[in-house]
């Protein structure tokens, strides 16, 4: 879910932390 950057469902995850994960993500794919 995160690496296609979609959005969990609520109470799934901090918003603020799932943020984090998802720039984790994409930074990670860029390398």
């Amino acid at each position: 879910l995160a690496r296609a950057g979609q959005k969990p469902p609520d109470g799934f995850m901090a918003p603020k932390a799932w943020e984090v994960l998802v720039n984790y993500y994409r930074n990670g794919e860029k390398k």
